[in-house]
């Protein structure tokens, strides 16, 4: 297993545990239950944390944080969306793991592959961004034929990496 993980200092957004954090995450495989996870883990450890719009009908009402009344994001990245998150200004990754296996992850490649032949072959091509973005939603989706569903359920069940960063709050989308 592979984890990379950075202990809390003072140069990084949000000021440690007397800061005011919104909790964000990007999940296209579990529907969230990682970002949930560290959001109660975090609160668990003392840090005072909140959610934005998108997760607030999820949260109880006090969990509720406008960036604005934010010292700093902590976000969660699974997958694909680190590509978004590595890049984004002003933002330190602060903790990645990845527990597969180099046989999980060269599976999780072959699978990846069938699944897209898959789906070109049923004619549903548009579909193939789904693969990396939404493959949770791709499972459910009602043109998709089962070895589209047996590839992606394959997939899942074999994990995907995460990332955790740190940086200032957006506030605008």
């Amino acid at each position: 297993m592979s984890n990379e993980e950075r202990q809390p200092s003072g140069d990084l957004p949000g000021g440690g545990r007397d800061g005011r954090y919104l909790v964000t995450w990007g999940d296209p495989a579990d529907i969230g239950a990682p970002g949930w996870g560290l959001l109660n883990e975090l609160e668990r450890r003392g840090y005072d944390v909140g959610v934005s719009e998108p997760f607030a009908l999820g949260a109880v009402r006090y969990r509720f944080r406008p960036p604005d009344q934010a010292d700093a994001e902590i976000h969660l990245s699974v997958g694909v969306d680190m590509d978004q998150w590595e890049t984004q200004p002003g933002y330190t990754r602060i903790a990645y793991a990845d527990g597969r296996t180099p046989a999980e992850r060269a599976e999780f490649e072959r699978l990846r592959g069938e699944v897209i032949d898959a789906l070109e072959a049923e004619g549903n091509a548009d579909l193939v961004p789904s693969v990396d973005d939404s493959p949770f939603g791709l499972y459910y989706e009602p043109r998709v034929g089962d070895a589209v569903r047996e590839g992606v359920s394959a997939m899942l069940a074999i994990g995907l990496p995460m990332a955790v960063y740190v940086g200032p709050p957006v506030t605008s989308g």
